[in-house]
């Protein structure tokens, strides 16, 4: 092959992984204790109260949480109380905390029951605070951890010695927890641009631990070469605040920790939300919303707006959760999380949400962009590029729109044979991708 298509709108118109002991995913449990801040990409949900069924115990318990942690932690923990008695014995259990919580996994994951144990905004310490009521009362199979980033993150950080402490009690006590259990640890994964200045705490406690899990043994999955940029933050594409994945991201993890066979029925449910994020066009909330609301900028909650220089402001004013693109003569010169510029001869697209997702998948520098009272509609999206990380995203987008699209019946075969290439710990040959567009038809 000797060039990459320009993406054209489908809809609405290297590496490392190191697994010991670990077979195809049928059962267990995936831990991720991720970050918070703010709010997330894809809004999670807080169960509220729930009022009643919980022993006296029980609800001492969440009471006391509620004090010591907060409404959001606590409610939780009460609809986990509810909610364990109707799940099956060794299944899947994702635990963590906002990226965990808003992983689709209890739909999506193809190995078997899946459930949802994340709660937004966990530190390691408090993911061992109830190892009881998230693993225990569960009685997995298999166990998959990936925390640290709350710990990490913020400027109040979890001292070193400190975290890797929690770190082994995190992995002893699950062991104690259920006895046999096989434990998974996953790399804590990178920060976006404006958080960079953890990415170098990440970096050193994530090689920690993936020494610490060769020596006893314990598999370590290293996502960081599928889920990092250039630079080594978190992609644009994968993450819209620099901290929680889109969708696209999601679909990414889920990739690498499914059997690659498995991966078309992972995009046969997300298929309606892949759509959604990767189509061509998007429903606008407003132009120059009004300022001195409860919102920043006058953008909602998933909410998608346009600022233009009508606005009479020299900046979006909103906040960094979310993502902007300034759109000069009709292409996207700039992303950013947040009171992004507004040009004297052009616009800024912003969205939170689902629709700061979108805005993260589709403008690039480049993008080709237009819009009406309605609605933001891109054209043209300029290709990944050459190097062998460009290329497989190139043939992944591809191989997702054939088998989504339905129009060959090799599709679902072509998908599986991109997924292999795409895992983690495999090198793709020039002679493999080469075949793989010359399949996909690239020029």
């Amino acid at each position: 092959a000797t060039g990459l298509p320009t993406i054209q709108p489908p809809w609405n118109s290297t590496p490392l992984k190191i697994i010991h002991h670990l077979a195809v995913l049928p059962l267990g449990i995936i831990l991720f204790a991720a970050c918070s801040g703010g709010p997330s990409s894809t809004p999670v949900e807080d169960h509220g109260p729930q009022g009643a069924g919980l022993t006296p115990e029980q609800q001492a318990r969440v009471d006391a949480d509620r004090m010591r942690v907060g409404d959001f932690y606590s409610n939780r923990i009460e609809f986990f109380y509810l909610d364990n008695p109707k799940q099956p014995k060794g299944g899947t259990v994702f635990l963590g905390d906002s990226i965990t919580q808003g992983l689709p996994v209890e739909k999506a994951w193809p190995h078997g029951p899946a459930i949802n144990r994340g709660i937004g905004g966990d530190r390691t310490a408090t993911v061992i605070d109830r190892i009881d009521v998230s693993v225990t009362a569960l009685e997995p199979s298999r166990v998959y951890v990936l925390s640290a980033c709350n710990d990490l993150v913020p400027d109040t950080y979890t001292p070193t010695d400190d975290l890797r402490s929690q770190f082994i009690t995190l992995i002893d006590d699950i062991q104690t927890a259920v006895p046999g259990v096989e434990i998974i640890m996953q790399s804590t994964f990178p920060a976006g641009a404006r958080f960079e200045d953890a990415n170098e705490r990440i970096r050193q406690h994530n090689a920690w631990l993936r020494d610490y899990c060769e020596e006893y043994g314990i598999a370590f999955i290293d996502l960081h070469p599928i889920l990092t940029d250039e630079v080594g933050g978190f992609r644009q594409d994968y993450s819209a605040d620099g901290i929680h994945a889109t969708i696209r991201g999601k679909i990414a993890w889920l990739e690498q920790l499914a059997d690659p066979d498995a991966f078309p029925e992972i995009l046969r449910t997300l298929k309606d939300d892949w759509r959604a994020a990767h189509g061509s066009s998007r429903t606008l909330a407003a132009i120059d919303p009004p300022t001195g609301g409860e919102h920043p900028g006058g953008r909602g909650p998933e909410e998608l707006v346009v600022y233009t220089p009508d606005s009479g402001r020299a900046t979006t004013g909103t906040n960094v959760w979310g993502l902007e693109a300034v759109v000069v003569d009709g292409r996207v010169t700039m992303v950013r999380n947040g009171d992004a510029p507004i040009p004297h001869d052009g616009y800024v697209i912003s969205g939170h949400g689902s629709s700061g997702d979108w805005v993260a998948i589709n403008m690039r520098p480049g993008t080709v962009v237009e819009y009406d009272e309605k609605t933001v509609r891109w054209t043209e999206i300029p290709p990944p590029g050459q190097t062998t990380r460009g290329r497989l995203e190139a043939l992944w987008d591809a191989a997702i729109v054939a088998f989504l699209d339905g129009a060959r019946p090799d599709a679902e075969e072509l998908l599986v044979a991109v997924s292999r290439v795409r895992q983690i710990d495999h090198q793709p040959t020039d002679v493999e991708l080469s075949a793989l567009e010359a399949e996909l038809g690239f020029e």
